[in-house]
This record gives C-alpha cells, sequence and structure tokens, in this order.
C-alpha cells in the first residue's frame, strides 16, 4: 500500500471539490480504512493505526533468508 499515492488521492479530491476540507476523508482500502485530515499549509495527513507485527518462528527466518 502506498501511502503517498493515499495523500493524492485524497488531495485530488478536496482539490476538484468533491469533499469538503473541513471533514476528515475516510479511504478504505483491501485491508484497512484509513482516514485523511486536510492542514492549513495545503498537505494532507493520514491517520491509520499503528502496524501489527506478526511473530515469525525460526523455520520461517531461514526460508526467508535463502
Amino acid at each position: 500500500m502506498c501511502m503517498n499515492g493515499l495523500r493524492c488521492v485524497a488531495k485530488f479530491i478536496w482539490d476538484k471539490k468533491l469533499a469538503s476540507k473541513d471533514n476528515i476523508l475516510k479511504l478504505e482500502t483491501k485491508k484497512m480504512i484509513l482516514k485523511a485530515k486536510s492542514l492549513s499549509n495545503n498537505n494532507v495527513q493520514l491517520i491509520f493505526r499503528a502496524p501489527k507485527f506478526i511473530h515469525v518462528n525460526e523455520d520461517t527466518k531461514k526460508f526467508l533468508k535463502n
């Protein structure tokens, strides 16, 4: 998932006045829903939950090295 691409999508929506900049946009991806907020300096801030780390067992680590 490309966060810069999602920022561009949000900025496009606001630039084309498809949504009010006062609102927080909800952008849905295959894996999660992110929120985009318009900042006063014409930038876009993405708001999302912290990544979830998955424990990898030793056999998988060896497989990934090869």
